[in-house]
Parts: structure tokens; sequence; C-alpha cells
């Protein structure tokens, strides 16, 4: 699965981010997040409360940034579901078990994922941004989040 992103329009607590998920979650067994905007990442502690239990993979600095991501979104979700009357689809410590199960990789690192194998590319976005390689069978495919940043490109560290 790539990406589990939140519903913003017209609120933060989009009754369409409460529905639940068309496939069962624990039958998925990894996730790989593009970056850490809430619109690619909002919905990952909903994924676990659901019963998710596989991997999470994305950069390192996607990781940092979605567990601050998060936090944040949680306190809106909060006070627009007190607002609406609505009720909140995740916890504290849905985001705590998701964070648990997060591993960061750099890109260009291969990860093996059943019979495919992934990989990481920067995608130019924001800081940590990828898209993923996937390949299999002597076959490849790649999926992407948001790319670049125009009108400016995101250079790489010069270290």
């Amino acid at each position: 699965m790539v990406d589990c992103g939140l519903f913003q329009c017209p609120r933060f607590c989009d009754l369409r981010s409460q529905e639940p998920f068309p496939f069962n979650p624990a039958e998925i067994a990894a996730l790989f997040v593009t970056h850490s905007h809430i619109d690619h990442t909002g919905r990952i502690p909903k994924l676990v409360r659901d019963g998710f239990r596989g991997k999470i993979y994305s950069t390192p600095p996607t990781k940092d940034l979605s567990a601050l991501m998060l936090e944040d979104s949680l306190g809106v979700l909060e006070k627009e579901a007190k607002r609406h009357k609505e009720n909140i689809f995740y916890s504290e410590s849905d985001i705590s078990r998701a964070l648990e199960l997060w591993e960061g990789i750099n890109y260009h690192q291969s990860v093996k994922v059943g019979a495919f194998e992934a990989k990481l590319r920067d995608s130019g976005h924001i800081l940590g941004s990828a898209m993923i390689e996937f390949e299999a069978g002597g076959k490849k495919i790649v999926v992407s989040g948001d790319l670049g940043n125009p009108p400016t490109p995101l250079k790489p560290a010069g270290f």
C-alpha cells in the first residue's frame, strides 16, 4: 500500500476519513509513505486502529515529520469533532502504535516485502519526500506522491 491520507475538505474531520477501509487492514503487509503531508499520512493511525500490523516505510525525515504532523492533526480533529459533535477516529495511542511499526529507510536502500523489492527515490517535493520503485519478476513500477516544489527546486544538502 502507498500512502494513507486524510480527506481535508471541507473540514479536517470530513466524514469520508471516518469510513471503513474498503479492504481488511490486517491483510496489508506493508505501507510505503511518500511524504509527511497529512493528505498522505492522516489516516495511518486509523489504519493501525483497524488492524494493520505490517511495516511502515518512509525516509527518516518523513517519519520524524509525520510524527509531528499526526500529533498536530489529532489536536485539530479533536477541536473540530467537538464543534461538529462528531467522533474522532484515532487516538494518541494509535499514533504511538503506528510509529512503533514505522521504519525509516534511506534513498536507494532496498526493502524486500513478499515477492517484491522496493527502493525510495527523491521526489523533490519536501524534505524526505520520495517516490517508490517496486520491482518483482524483472518488472518495475514507480509510484509517486507529489513531485517537485515549483517554482523552486528542492536541492540536496551539500554534505
